[in-house]
C-alpha cells in the first residue's frame, strides 16, 4: 500500500493532511477519512466511514471496527480475535 501525499515529496511542507478514499465494505463502496497529521495537535488517527447527505457532511463517532481497510483486505475486529484465540 502506498500512502503517497504528493509526487513532489513536499507533503512536509502542509500543516494539516486530511485522507479520503474510497473503500470496499461488504461488497459496496465506501467513503472514509482520517486525519494523517495537523502540527502541534494531538488528533484522532482512527479512519471513520463518513456520508455527504444534502450538502452536509456526517462523520461516524467511532473508528472503523476494522484492520488493514486501507490494503484492500479488511478483517473485522471480531474474526482478528478468533484467529489470535485460535492461533496460526
Amino acid at each position: 500500500m502506498d500512502l503517497r501525499f504528493s509526487s513532489n515529496g513536499n507533503a512536509f511542507l502542509a500543516d494539516a493532511i486530511v485522507m479520503q478514499r474510497y473503500v470496499e465494505l461488504g461488497g459496496q463502496l465506501r467513503r472514509v477519512i482520517s486525519v494523517v497529521k495537523v502540527r502541534a495537535s494531538a488528533h484522532s488517527k482512527g479512519i471513520r466511514l463518513y456520508k455527504v447527505h444534502q450538502g452536509q457532511l456526517h462523520i461516524e463517532a467511532l473508528p472503523m471496527p476494522c484492520q488493514s481497510i486501507l490494503s484492500g483486505c479488511p478483517q473485522s475486529q471480531d474474526a482478528l480475535k478468533v484467529q489470535a484465540d485460535t492461533g496460526p
